[in-house]
């Protein structure tokens, strides 16, 4: 055994319990900052370097096993250093030689170096009782520990409520889904034991009855020698009740915009049907003028005019976008002559131009030209379009074209103007 002990990083002892006398390899005492000439070999003086509060739990082990008790010796606690510092050790043993009456003379064992997993244990330790967020740790038998977090949010008294309690005591008849807890929980936990770390959603029943959606997270770790799940808890009730706050909301401002959208759509006739009778009415009036008509009438009727065509886009603008928000934006298909409805779009924008050097024109063909297409969107396209040219041309001219094909079918219609044009 020591031969197969010299080249790891353990410290073997072969007592010999009747005289006291104790026998270890090298480096066991150097694993206290001894060489192997200043280490005691007797009984007595490694018990002296125990730390005080350990000493009754290796005794109690010890003495187990001397009778008889336990199949070995198995102890982690601290011994004090040279210089001083105590360090972990765990020290593991058997008694190998009884007499006759079954008193133990000899036993052998080890020592192995633990300090930097007991330094890691205890920072997380450390953090798992700091936390804010309930932690539990889980073994196959139930709860193992939780933190005070865990208490708080189970709204029990004490962690004695949990400790040693299977997590099915806390769970509901059924998830928010539908599913049984008993059988949603299986499903995660084979899930987890197949991933180093795992996240779901749960819901679980609080000591009061009430109950808490959770997001749970699992991983495995080991502690005290063990391998456990440490389960963190993340608390989702400000979540949900934003989601539902944000929903609720949505639902109000789609119930409004429908609301709305639908109003509008159904005014069109009732807010455009006035509106081109004062157009129209306003032209007729124009073309009806005396030459001894006072010269502000003209002005008069071209402002009712412009005016009442100007607030007809904006009203169509708005239709059109009711529509589109209510779903009820139709194209309406239809064989027309594209050339009259330019120079109708024309005349009814020209009169935005009175009182500036600026000609308004329609640059198309004398005879019909047929196109199938929705000619009231059309017409509402060549208004926003000229409306923009007339608005942005000071003087000079605003042409809309309407090019043909060789075989005389409509190609394209072009707005032209000499205006500054877009920077």
């Amino acid at each position: 055994l020591e031969l197969s002990l010299s080249g790891s990083d353990i410290g073997l002892w072969d007592w010999n319990i009747p005289s006291g006398e104790v026998h270890f390899n090298d480096w066991l005492p150097g694993m206290l900052g001894y060489s192997a000439t200043e280490f005691p070999g007797n009984i007595s003086e490694w018990e002296s370097r125990i730390h005080p509060d350990d000493r009754a739990d290796v005794t109690r082990q010890l003495t187990a096993h001397l009778r008889g008790e336990t199949p070995f010796y198995r102890c982690a606690h601290r011994l004090r250093t040279k210089d001083g510092r105590w360090k972990w050790i765990l020290d593991a043993g058997a008694v190998v030689e009884r007499d006759a009456n079954g008193t133990p003379r000899r036993a052998v064992g080890t020592h192995v170096d633990i300090n930097e997993s007991k330094a890691a244990e205890a920072l997380f330790r450390l953090v798992f009782e700091k936390s804010g967020e309930p932690q539990l740790l889980l073994d196959e038998t139930g709860v193992v520990d939780c933190n005070e977090a865990t208490v708080r949010a189970l709204r029990v008294t004490n962690k004695g409520a949990i400790i040693g309690v299977p997590m099915r005591a806390y769970f509901p008849l059924r998830q928010p889904d539908g599913s049984r807890s008993l059988e949603a929980a299986r499903h995660h936990a084979q899930q987890a034991r197949g991933s180093e770390a795992y996240r779901f959603e749960w819901m679980i029943r609080r000591a009061d009855g009430t109950e808490l959606p959770l997001e749970v997270s699992l991983a495995r770790a080991v502690f005290d020698g063990r391998e456990v799940y440490l389960m963190t808890w993340h608390d989702l009730t400000h979540q949900r009740e934003s989601e539902r706050i944000l929903r609720e909301a949505k639902d109000a401002a789609d119930r409004a915009s429908h609301t709305k959208s639908d109003f509008l759509a159904r005014m069109s006739h009732e807010l455009r049907s006035p509106l081109n009778s004062v157009i129209g009415f306003s032209r007729i009036l124009q073309k009806s003028l005396s030459p001894e008509s006072a010269p502000n009438e003209s002005t008069y009727l071209e402002r009712i005019h412009a005016n009442g065509v100007h607030l007809l886009g904006l009203i169509n603008n708005v239709l059109d976008i009711a529509r589109i928000e209510s779903g009820k934006v139709e194209v309406d298909r239809r064989v027309g002559d594209v050339a009259e409805l330019l120079r109708e779009t024309v005349q009814q924008l020209e009169g935005q131009a009175h009182g500036r050097a600026l000609v308004v024109r329609a640059d198309v063909p004398a005879h019909p030209v047929l196109l199938e297409t929705d000619h009231g969107k059309l017409r509402q396209v060549l208004i926003n379009l000229v409306g923009n040219a007339i608005k942005f041309t000071p003087e000079g001219e605003v042409v809309v074209r309407l090019r043909l094909a060789d075989d005389g079918t409509p190609l394209a219609i072009d707005v032209q103007d000499t205006g500054v044009g877009i920077p």
